[in-house]
């Protein structure tokens, strides 16, 4: 009874001092100490994942601030540009601020998807980043033409069209122009 006794108490010893040392663990911080970095919405504005026609103009806006925590200034803003697995650097500038404002305009001028990155860093190195992809659709134009004859190199109908202007030329037509 005595050996149970020792045991018991033993044991309970153990799970109070199990229990203190638990309860004073102190929780790691994990605090975001990263620059905020938002896409500016609204009219003519990208701000998602986007299809466009081939040629057009996009505008792609970012608002940036130092961490709120931190109060750490931004010192880089980054813009680049991937298409067919090739990165351009479209804008690096030095900046010593704490808040940022960024307008991007551009044409799209590739076929396919692209991806526009935005990326902030502030003077202790934590780093942000925005990201939108954009799609490039081929736009075709087809120009209907009603009525035109053509006939052949000897016909009087005449067998060449000039399909910008929707002209029928005879082969005589031709070679008077230059």
């Amino acid at each position: 009874m005595k050996k149970f006794k020792n045991s018991s108490l033993f044991a309970i010893i153990i799970l109070i001092a199990g229990a203190l040392s638990i309860s004073s663990c102190k929780k790691d911080s994990t605090a975001d100490n990263t620059p905020s970095i938002n896409f500016v919405g609204g009219n003519g504005f990208i701000s998602t994942d986007t299809q466009v026609d081939s040629g057009s103009v996009i505008m792609v806006g970012i608002n940036a601030a130092a961490n709120a925590n931190t109060g750490t200034k931004l010192v880089d803003c980054k813009v680049t540009l991937t298409v067919n697995n090739i990165t351009k650097q479209i804008k690096d500038s030095t900046i010593n601020i704490s808040n940022f404002s960024y307008e991007f305009v551009g044409t799209v001028n590739w076929k396919g998807a692209g991806r526009l990155v935005i990326s902030v860093t502030d003077k202790d190195g934590e780093s942000n980043e925005v990201a939108v992809n954009i799609t490039s659709v081929k736009v075709s134009t087809l120009t209907k033409y009603s009525s035109l004859q053509m006939g052949g190199s000897t016909s009087s109908f005449g067998s060449y069209l000039d399909a910008d202007a929707g002209v029928v030329y005879k082969l005589a037509d031709l070679s008077n122009t230059t």
